[in-house]
């Protein structure tokens, strides 16, 4: 499998089956491909200006960067030059990773965290596994994280197989051979694929996994595979929760992207055409719509982030993307194993992806916006206990700019004591209210929905309320 980096199903229609949670929600923030590089058909080139072809690649559009943090036993920080660590810390998704350990090609099942030791899938959930639980015989995925949670790994029990999403959040697009950022996840096993808890709603038999030699994300037999296993715990994703703007367009009140509602129909036919790589990049970036000119071709992470596993043919919400075809969608991001291939989503009934030549023909949905930030606090100044003092609030994307189509509740919270009122509406991305903090010290505050990044504030202290000294009035002749 050394030399893998296509893979084509022969996907066929059949009744959809609820797959749960592990279906894998969108995230509320998606990492940056890490592609930095641009490219014609073939071969790498200078970036190409506005106007000029093959402008609006990934290249071209950049995402919060990768960020990670190494974690001890205890889930302690160690320096990024440690030599010892066992966890990892996504600091953009919030998810906390196992690491891997003894690559040295043989198997060694008393230590769950062997590199080389692999799995049957295995969920025995009909809530979640797609229909059918897989192999659950000896060496399977349930029996794997079991083993973490009783020897309550790094000081918790909560600890999952990833969804595919989740998964494919370690891939690193700039690279291959490995396509994962090494220097965190030592011994990451590149002859074979890892294990999603995410099952294929199409083939109850089949589960997804991801190929970490090239970034492939495809779909395995649950009980005849056996492939590796990394766990995972924590984060920050959620269900995309879209809203119908009525112009043509569609925005996912979870990422913050707004999407066009079409297909892309270049010949105004009434139908979605499909186009080659370069005229997709081109389409996008002439795109006027809804009053926005910054249309442009979406990259495979902001792709990925549509697919709903839990449908069928195509695998997208068709409430409001009704047109969608049950067939491959370009992405803006070049393979960097073969450059003259692009990173596409296939939305025929199982929802993988992989890389194809850029002269063939798929079809095109746009996109704009930058990504959901956080809740932002304008600066606060030290407060007495109990007294009122405003505060103000917004919704902000990745550029700093307000989020004008939040509109929602966030909960303020403090290190310190209660906060009154402790629930605030935001409109249009904002509010300005009064509060009042019951406790004294230092503290910050922190405004949190429960579905985006937890905002907040900068430190002030609060101090205890002081009565004013009065002095004995001084009488006359009286000193």
């Amino acid at each position: 499998m050394q030399h893998r980096f296509l893979v084509l199903l022969a996907i066929f229609w059949a009744p959809a089956v609820w797959a749960g949670n592990n279906a894998g929600g969108a995230f509320t923030v998606w990492l940056d491909t890490g592609q930095s590089k641009c490219y014609n058909n073939t071969v790498e080139i200078p970036c190409p200006a506005e106007g000029q072809a093959f402008h609006g690649q990934d290249a071209q559009y950049q995402g919060p960067a990768r960020s990670y943090t190494k974690l001890d036993g205890s889930g302690n920080p160690v320096p990024e030059d440690a030599a010892s660590w066992v966890m990892v810390r996504d600091n953009v998704t919030g998810l906390v990773w196992e690491v891997k350990e003894n690559g040295d090609g043989t198997k060694e099942y008393s230590n769950p965290h062997d590199a080389d030791n692999t799995y049957t899938w295995c969920d025995t959930d009909p809530a979640t596994n797609g229909g059918s639980e897989g192999n659950c015989g000896i060496h399977n995925t349930k029996g794997f994280i079991n083993a973490l949670n009783n020897a309550s790994f790094g000081g918790h029990t909560d600890w999952r197989l990833p969804t595919l999403k989740e998964l494919q959040t370690l891939v690193d697009y700039a690279g291959i051979n490995p396509a994962i950022a090494a220097t965190f996840f030592p011994d990451t096993r590149l002859d074979d694929e890892y294990w999603s808890a995410t099952p294929c709603t199409n083939y109850t038999d089949r589960a997804f996994s991801v190929y970490f030699y090239s970034g492939v994300g495809d779909a395995n037999n649950k009980s005849i595979g056996s492939l590796y296993v990394r766990a995972v715990r924590g984060g920050t994703g959620s269900a995309a929760s879209y809203t119908d703007n009525g112009d043509g367009t569609v925005t996912d009140m979870a990422t913050g992207l707004m999407w066009v509602q079409a297909s892309a129909d270049t010949d105004d036919d009434g139908s979605p055409d499909r186009t080659s790589w370069q005229e997709a990049l081109a389409w996008c970036q002439n795109l006027e719509l809804a009053g926005y000119t910054d249309w442009r071709l979406p990259n495979i992470n902001e792709l990925s982030s549509i697919v709903d596993y839990a449908k069928s043919a195509p695998v997208i919400n068709t409430t409001f993307f009704p047109d969608t075809r049950s067939a491959d969608y370009w992405s803006a991001t070049t393979y960097a194993g073969y450059t003259s291939h692009v990173w596409r989503v296939d939305f025929n009934g199982y929802g993988g992806y992989s890389a194809y030549d850029k002269v063939y023909s798929y079809y095109v949905r746009c996109v704009r916006g930058q990504q959901f930030g956080s809740f932002v606090f304008d600066p606060i100044s030290d407060q007495t206990a109990g007294s009122p003092f405003q505060i103000r609030i917004t919704a902000q994307d990745q550029g700093g700019n307000i989020v004008s189509y939040y509109n929602g509740s966030v909960q303020i919270t403090s290190d310190v004591g209660d906060v009154t009122p402790a629930d605030v509406t935001l409109v249009n991305g904002q509010a300005s209210v009064t509060v009042s903090i019951t406790g004294t010290g230092d503290t910050r505050l922190y405004a949190d929905d429960g579905i985006h990044p937890q905002g907040q504030s900068n430190v002030f202290t609060v101090s205890s309320f002081s009565w004013p000294m009065f002095l004995p009035a001084v009488t006359a002749g009286h000193p």
